[in-house]
């Protein structure tokens, strides 16, 4: 049985329609009116900048387009969503079809939109769903009473729901992971990443690069102008030195003036008070080396933010050193036992180039961020892609979280290579997972 989800395109649309002004199909999503095809484009089109909703369409190789699937409700504060599914098609009901559609589309919530808790709704007496759902993981919550009205009268719902820690040790999924260098006062995009990931890697002994990211980054130094605030370092003469051959060099000075723009800056910004007593303590501490300063730093704000995720140091871990970028990459990942691995897209021209992705049982994924605006205190004009610095002074920790997920969907390898191209030719992008 080969069976394939695609995102819902142009091509899925009157089959779509068909079945969804067919009584017996429409009647458990209470639909109980005609949808003209104008309707249903307007609906399509509206699909398309929706962020609560995910569908796609069930294709069997010799059966075609079979039925739907989707995620409605998608609630990315608290990372849940409400399924639902049909097969249209008669010839392809009861061959086992909706319990592999079902699979995928769990592995699509939990492992692609980042969610954490799948929920549905169902009629108590609908026996052959509620078995398909059994074995696909989900338990029962409640019975919410008279919670819908039909043409008989009022009538009672069941609610099932399976977490996304649930589905992994039911399936005995190995970690997800995530690898990146230490940066100085990263953005949220790296939050984000570290929060996607079960156990997150810092390469602190790769390569350091002057004047990069590792230790410099973007606020305002004073009220309305966006700057960079460069971290001084003592740097050996050896090229190749690592994040642990290096050492910051942050005078009392240098430090004065930072907490000063800091004042100038933020001062009156909601919670300044808050999170200044955390930036006073990481930078009169004292460090071995540059890794130990920025890795300190992003774990204690992640866990001020509530990102509970393991963190590891590739310097700890046994893997090959002396190989290729990819190479190296790819031996980390063996060496955690790594099921997915979610990268920032960026990555994607160097592993290309390198040829060793996608890698054979471990899923890549890339991120496609996109900055959420927040209301920056004293700036008219939201200003993305700042330090992590700048929305700990102006959200709450919840605001944050919710904040950081700027990706909408993890993409593949495949769906990566597409989508960009496509990105980069303007035109839709065609994107499928497969069982």
């Amino acid at each position: 049985m080969y069976l394939r989800l695609s995102p819902l395109r142009t091509r899925h649309l009157e089959q779509t329609l068909h079945w969804i002004n067919n009584s017996e199909i429409a009647k458990p999503f209470g639909v109980d009116r005609h949808i003209t095809h104008a309707q249903h484009m307007f609906w399509f089109m509206s699909l398309q900048e929706d962020e609560t909703q995910a569908i796609w369409a069930i294709e069997q190789d010799s059966l075609g387009h079979i039925g739907n699937i989707g995620l409605k409700n998608i609630d990315r504060q608290h990372r849940r969503g409400e399924y639902w599914i049909y097969v249209g098609n008669g010839d392809a009901q009861g061959r086992g079809f909706a319990t592999a559609a079902t699979e995928l589309i769990l592995e699509q919530a939990f492992d692609a939109l980042g969610l954490r808790k799948i929920y549905l709704h169902v009629r108590p007496d609908n026996h052959a769903a509620l078995r398909l759902y059994g074995r696909c993981g989900f338990e029962h919550e409640g019975l919410l009473i008279q919670e819908y009205e039909g043409a008989q009268g009022r009538y009672d719902i069941l609610r099932m729901g399976i977490c996304e820690s649930s589905w992994r040790t039911m399936k005995k999924l190995k970690p997800r992971v995530a690898l990146m260098q230490p940066t100085f006062m990263p953005w949220l995009g790296y939050y984000e990443l570290l929060e996607q990931a079960d156990i997150f890697v810092f390469l602190d002994d790769f390569q350091f690069s002057r004047q990069s990211w590792g230790q410099r980054n973007q606020l305002f130094l004073s009220p309305g102008r966006a700057g960079i605030i460069t971290l001084p370092v003592q740097h050996p003469k050896n090229i190749a030195a690592t994040f642990l051959e290096i050492s910051p060099a942050h005078t009392a000075h240098w430090m004065k003036k930072f907490f000063t723009s800091m004042s100038q800056s933020y001062g009156k910004a909601p919670y300044f008070h808050a999170v200044m007593p955390l930036l006073e303590e990481w930078l009169k501490r004292s460090y071995a080396n540059l890794a130990d300063m920025l890795t300190y730093f992003i774990c204690q704000t992640a866990k001020y933010i509530g990102i509970r995720t393991h963190v590891l140091c590739s310097s700890r871990l046994n893997y090959e050193r002396n190989e290729q970028r990819s190479s190296k990459i790819s031996s980390l990942l063996h060496s955690v036992g790594a099921r997915c691995y979610y990268s920032p897209k960026g990555s994607l021209t160097y592993m290309k180039q390198d040829a060793l992705f996608p890698l054979k049982n471990i899923i890549t994924y890339f991120q496609y961020h996109n900055p959420k605006e927040y209301c920056q205190y004293g700036n008219a004009v939201f200003v993305p892609y700042l330090s992590v610095v700048d929305a700990l002074f102006n959200l709450s920790p919840s605001q944050i979280r919710k904040t950081l997920r700027g990706t909408r969907r993890w993409l593949t390898w495949e769906e990566a290579i597409v989508h960009f191209s496509a990105e980069q030719k303007d035109s839709p992008d065609e994107i499928t997972r497969c069982r």
